[in-house]
């Protein structure tokens, strides 16, 4: 991938950001598939995650923050994201403890 790319992807996902922030969630769930369609990264899939649990669609959130785990399993923030999100849907007891070993984290968030 070029840098001219990783550079437009990197400018898409601060707009999407900015959006998120301003609470216009449509128009940054719509910039955050643009940047991730550029550019997979942990942290685009991270805020969508949290976008969508802004809107309410818990399961949509809890999907985005596997995905960036996926590509990043060293990238903390969707991991904590993902416990929030379950305890939030009420499908995950003692989410806090769970995350003490991050590993358990898909059998123990596996009902989310």
């Amino acid at each position: 991938m070029d840098q001219e790319t990783l550079t437009h992807a990197w400018e898409v996902l601060q707009d999407a950001y900015q959006a998120q922030m301003e609470g216009d969630y449509d128009r940054a769930v719509e910039l955050y598939h643009s940047s991730l369609e550029l550019h997979p990264t942990a942290e685009a899939h991270t805020f969508l995650g949290w976008t969508y649990h802004f809107q309410g669609k818990l399961e949509d959130a809890i999907a985005e923050c596997r995905r960036a785990i996926e590509i990043d399993p060293d990238f903390g923030n969707p991991y904590n994201d993902t416990r929030r999100q379950c305890a939030a849907s009420r499908k995950l007891s003692k989410s806090s403890r769970a995350m003490r070993s991050p590993a358990r984290l898909s059998n123990l968030c596996a009902a989310c």
